[in-house]
């Protein structure tokens, strides 16, 4: 439960993003970003941080489905969206949303409908696995970000911010109406990260300095 924890690679090394995928063969496949030298692109290991290799490929944004964690999702920062479908294989670019600033992912599965949602200046959902897009509101625009949807109900949305234009700190804002509009419901300080997350109760947690 978090009490100890062991070194499984990619030491002197700063990695982000960092997702944890599918389990392929005995062990869990775990993907990262080589931060001190971006131009070597994601890394990936599938024997538990013994070895890594190298996908030519880079993440600004790393998400993983939740429900289908064999399939990842990466958004560099200039707007490509790529998909992996087999634990980072192979990877495959989704051009229709070219030149758009990715700053979240997230994969909703709700009454057993996929939609990917993506988020930056405007806050964006494809039903049809990335062949199509649509603009569904306004997004927060910020450097980074962390997107959840309720699950159950996709009008309830949290995002969270970082270093963007609300005084270079972590904020989270809260959308009813699917994304359409936003409300700030604090702003957690100067963390590199302050949620949101969400449980299987539907609690939300949150890390906020300032309490």
């Amino acid at each position: 439960g978090g009490r100890s924890w062991d070194l499984i690679g990619f030491q002197n090394r700063m990695a982000r993003p960092i997702a944890i995928g599918e389990q392929e063969r005995e062990y869990n496949v775990i993907y990262a970003m080589h931060v001190g030298d971006p131009s070597t692109g994601l890394h990936i290991s599938y024997d538990n941080g013994n070895n890594w290799s190298q996908k030519g490929i880079y993440c600004e944004v790393l998400t993983v489905d939740e429900n289908i964690p064999s399939n990842v999702y990466c958004a560099d920062d200039d707007g490509t969206l790529r998909v992996t479908y087999d634990n980072g294989h192979t990877w495959n670019a989704f051009p229709a949303l070219k030149e758009i600033t990715i700053t979240a992912i997230y994969i909703d599965h709700y009454d057993n409908e996929e939609r990917i949602y993506v988020a930056g200046e405007k806050l964006h959902v494809s039903s049809d696995g990335g062949s199509s897009w649509k603009e569904i509101g306004a997004g927060l625009g910020s450097t980074r970000a962390e997107l959840k949807i309720l699950p159950g109900d996709s009008s309830k949305m949290f995002l969270s911010t970082y270093f963007g234009a609300w005084d270079f700190q972590c904020s989270l804002f809260r959308s009813l109406d699917g994304g359409i509009s936003w409300s700030k419901l604090f702003s957690g300080g100067y963390l590199s990260w302050c949620g949101p997350a969400i449980d299987g109760e539907n609690t939300l947690y949150v890390i906020h300095n300032n309490i």
